[in-house]
């Protein structure tokens, strides 16, 4: 299959990319920090989207490209909206006039998470809470109404990037390594833990049903971000104390849901939940990216 990878430099991306080459696939990726001239596209630029001549070769197009940043989108918002919510209107709009189909990957933010106590499944009513999440759900909203043949999917809190990692868990395990032997780390807040390496291969094998909609992909379980600290300190075996903290304890500019917990009840009904539990993707991730952080020293 012929993919056009959007957004095809980050977490998700590289996993993406990565694994359409294992499949064999031809996968061709593009991305606006791209060095290549011939690589970068600006996906809120019609101009550019109109004139990228790999809409008109692929087989599936893949919509990774956002503006992730979620405090630096609280600050700037015409810049989530330009990128999250008009970027994805017209990468839609092109795929309408090719006939092609789109995938395009969302957010659990979408959701208000406070007073939900169960799973988010697909049926439950967005209600976000800061500018990164409203404009993720216009991204949405954009997709579902300029495209028939569409996939929206949501994912948890993403686990990837490898020795590039610079979120939660690639900070946890910097500083083990470091030999750090007390973190603090929030326990008020929960989620789904999404690991990008499961994420990309249940997204291809949804791609190819032909079931279009609107689904969430994460790995089974939920967790706080202390429950995952103190896994990665049980993985790795190192004698460190991980204490809890409230939110508060790290004022930021956006608003957070109280929770992010998913469920991929749809990916269920047609029998397709391939992802296994965050606890066993946290330990296969591991198991690399420690020797790898380790050479690179």
């Amino acid at each position: 299959m012929r993919v056009l990878v959007l957004g095809s430099s980050g977490m998700v991306g590289s996993a993406l990319m990565n694994h359409l080459q294992e499949r064999g696939d031809a996968g061709v990726g593009l991305d606006v920090a791209a060095k290549d001239a011939d690589s970068r596209l600006d996906i809120s630029n019609w101009d550019q989207v109109r004139a990228c001549r790999h809409f008109e070769t692929a087989e599936l197009v893949v919509l990774l490209a956002a503006a992730t940043d979620v405090d630096y989108c609280e600050k700037d918002p015409d810049l989530a909206f330009r990128v999250n919510a008009f970027g994805p209107q017209l990468v839609a709009r092109r795929c309408a006039e090719l006939d092609r189909p789109l995938v395009q990957v969302s957010t659990a933010a979408v959701f208000a998470g406070n007073p939900k106590r169960e799973p988010y499944t697909e049926y439950d009513a967005p209600a976000p809470v800061n500018q990164y999440a409203i404009s993720k759900l216009h991204g949405e909203i954009a997709v579902r109404e300029s495209l028939r043949r569409h996939y929206i999917v949501r994912a948890g809190w993403m686990i990837g990037g490898g020795v590039e990692d610079k979120k939660f868990v690639g900070k946890i395990v910097a500083q083990l390594l470091e030999g750090k032997r007390k973190l603090l780390a929030v326990d008020d807040k929960r989620g789904s833990p999404t690991y990008t390496v499961d994420f990309a291969k249940n997204l291809m094998a949804l791609a190819a049903t032909g079931h279009y909609g609107t689904y969430h992909m994460a790995n089974h379980g939920s967790c706080t971000r202390h429950d995952i600290a103190r896994k990665i300190v049980e993985f790795m075996g190192v004698d460190c104390v991980v204490d809890p903290v409230p939110s508060s304890y790290f004022p930021l500019p956006a608003a957070r849901p109280d929770s992010e917990v998913l469920r991929n009840r749809k990916l269920e009904l047609i029998g397709l939940d391939l992802m296994p539990p965050w606890e066993q993707s946290l330990k296969d991730y591991l198991r690399w990216l420690v020797p790898a952080l380790q050479a690179k020293k």
